[in-house]
């Protein structure tokens, strides 16, 4: 019988995955209308739909995890009658939990770093012919970034997975992924978190290198911008530094994401506590977080969800002035 309290945390952890599903769906529709209505999408725009996309699959791995937290005999039910299916089922089931996962973490960090590096390109000038023939080809290589980053998080993720599932033949599943009360749960769990934190380890250093090179120049050359350009110097560097403002906050929220799965992994807080509980909220809503990142720093997307709200707040003014 479930607990009052599981209730109530299975609620708030079901209202925080819907938010980051209706967050991330809205990007991703978003994004679909503009690329239907005429021109390709700008690099901004393809980064940010390919990340909605990823952390839609992060919420599906989240919602296949945690209901085996506070039901875990849904997934032991068959045991008795269909041994070799279920071996089967939690080999495959496994699989998919861990790739998913892994996928979705590696993917985000080097999307961030994509959509660092295409601000820096931006908005630095460069004197080295490589650099600049890079800026006037933005657009095709941030296609190419997005390519190389989505084969890369395939390419890892899959090693990481059969690196995994390897160890453990057919006892393998879905509840080795998470922390349990054994020293051999926590063991499995990091033999793969560990290789995760190695690949995303790279591509968070030189996000923070390139932010911290970006809001130098942006330092450097603001207030000659402002004197040479007027309005329209004062209007491109605002911009800029709302840009490069979005990318320290992914950067920031990257990092404390890592920090809350380090904590999570190494079960510093007992199973099932309040602080455990507490760490897997925090790591939902990753999600959402991120998402509402990327909705304020794109102009589009942040007008369209300011107008949405106005519009909503006319209707319930309309409806109550009706009722009065």
């Amino acid at each position: 019988m479930i607990s009052a309290g599981s209730v109530v945390l299975l609620s708030i952890l079901l209202m925080v995955t819907l938010i980051g599903f209706t967050l991330n769906s809205g990007i991703f529709f978003f994004m679909v209308t503009e690329w239907m209505k005429g021109p390709p999408l700008k690099p901004y725009d393809q980064i940010n739909f390919t990340m909605a996309l990823v952390n839609l699959s992060f919420l599906c791995t989240m919602c296949v995890i945690i209901p085996q937290q506070f039901f875990p005999a849904l997934f032991t039910i068959y045991d008795n009658s269909y041994l070799f299916f279920l071996s089967f089922q939690r080999r495959t089931n496994t699989f998919i939990v861990i790739f998913m996962t892994v996928f979705s973490i590696v993917s985000c960090a080097l999307h961030t770093l994509c959509l660092c590096f295409f601000h820096f390109i931006k908005i630095v000038n460069f004197s080295t012919p490589f650099l600049s023939w890079v800026k006037t080809r933005i657009t095709a290589v941030v296609s190419w970034l997005i390519l190389v980053s989505e084969v890369v998080s395939v390419g890892s993720s899959m090693f990481i997975t059969l690196e995994f599932v390897s160890k453990h033949d057919v006892n393998v599943n879905v509840s080795t992924v998470v922390p349990s009360n054994g020293s051999q749960s926590r063991e499995d769990t990091l033999s793969y978190i560990s290789y995760t934190f190695v690949v995303i380890f790279l591509p968070l250093i030189l996000g923070i290198v390139i932010i911290c090179w970006t809001i130098a120049h942006l330092k450097r050359h603001g207030r000659r911008m402002k004197v040479t350009m007027g309005a329209s110097g004062s209007a491109s560097l605002k911009s800029h530094q709302t840009a490069a403002n979005t990318m320290i906050r992914l950067l920031t929220l990257y990092a404390f994401i890592y920090i809350d799965m380090v904590i999570f992994c190494f079960d510093v807080f007992p199973i099932k506590s309040v602080g455990y509980w507490f760490s897997v909220l925090i790591l939902i809503s990753f999600t959402p977080a991120q998402s509402v990142l990327l909705i304020t720093g794109n102009p589009k997307l942040k007008d369209l969800c300011c107008k949405m709200l106005c519009l909503q707040g006319r209707r319930d003014l309309n409806y109550m002035e009706e009722g009065l």
